[in-house]
């Protein structure tokens, strides 16, 4: 029997973190009042206990909950983690408490909370996601295909195999600003790094590359018919919000030092 507590706990804001947050409130059979990354972390005057993050005790979850329950919570989860939802680390510990009681058809009853939230939540970044695998503008800056992107969802994992895949024998650097993660791709693989935005510099790329930037955005004037314009309808197909992260509407990047030394690993 579990009970609330009114303990908070603090970890580092990783996935594995999350799980080993999980673990320890399975073994105390508690409840933590909330969980926060150290980083957000703000006086408080509950008790706060840092949990160390061990892969070990965190894959030993996982292959828990995939044998105990099913692969599809395990991935909802991870779904869930990667979403925009406000304080979703508490709502995630206690939906793998409630899944450990009710098993592999706790999905089915989506009425339920935190099911509800988080389900939600995992739609939204899905449907981000996907819009995100039209949205993306590259420019080649030396041989490197760059682009910088400002999700609410945390898009890059869901996205990377679909661009790694479709541009094998590419240079590739998403550089995600609002989550500062970088998506580097070489040779038909792909991983994510943790990236600021000290690493990320502006500058006018090449003669050849803003040529080809003028031919899009003629091409992108004359495709339009005046006498039928519809704000609402571009809108709906182009939301603004995605505007920022298409060549036509964006700023000039260069990579920093730091992100090249990962390319070039």
């Amino acid at each position: 029997m579990y009970y609330r507590s009114d303990i908070i706990y603090v970890y580092d804001g990783s996935f594995y973190g999350l799980l080993c947050c999980a673990a320890e409130s399975m073994v105390k059979k508690e409840q933590p009042f909330r969980i926060v990354k150290e980083n957000d972390m703000l006086p408080s005057i509950f008790e706060c206990r840092r949990i160390e993050t061990c892969e070990a005790i965190a894959r030993k979850l996982l292959l828990s909950i995939e044998r105990n329950i099913s692969l599809h919570v395990k991935r909802f989860i991870y779904l869930a983690f990667l979403s925009q939802l406000e304080d979703r680390e508490t709502m995630i510990v206690d939906f793998i408490h409630m899944a450990y009681s009710r098993g592999r058809q706790i999905l089915e009853d989506r009425t339920a909370e935190p099911i509800h939230t988080l389900w939600k939540a995992v739609v939204n970044l899905q449907n981000e996601s996907h819009l995100f695998k039209g949205f993306v503008r590259f420019t080649d800056y030396g041989g490197v295909m760059v682009s910088e992107i400002e999700p609410k969802n945390s898009v890059l994992p869901l996205i990377k195999d679909h661009f790694v895949s479709r541009y094998p024998r590419e240079l590739l650097f998403i550089y995600d600003k609002t989550h500062h993660q970088a998506l580097l791709a070489k040779c038909g693989k792909g991983r994510i790094i943790a990236l600021g935005d000290e690493d990320i510099d502006f500058f006018a790329p090449e003669e050849t590359e803003l040529k080809f930037q003028e031919l899009w955005r003629c091409f992108y004037g004359i495709v339009s018919i005046e006498e039928r314009r519809n704000e609402a309808c571009q809108n709906s197909h182009l939301p603004k919000r995605y505007r920022s992260s298409m060549t036509e509407f964006q700023d000039h990047r260069r990579i920093q030092p730091k992100a090249r030394q990962e390319l070039n690993r």
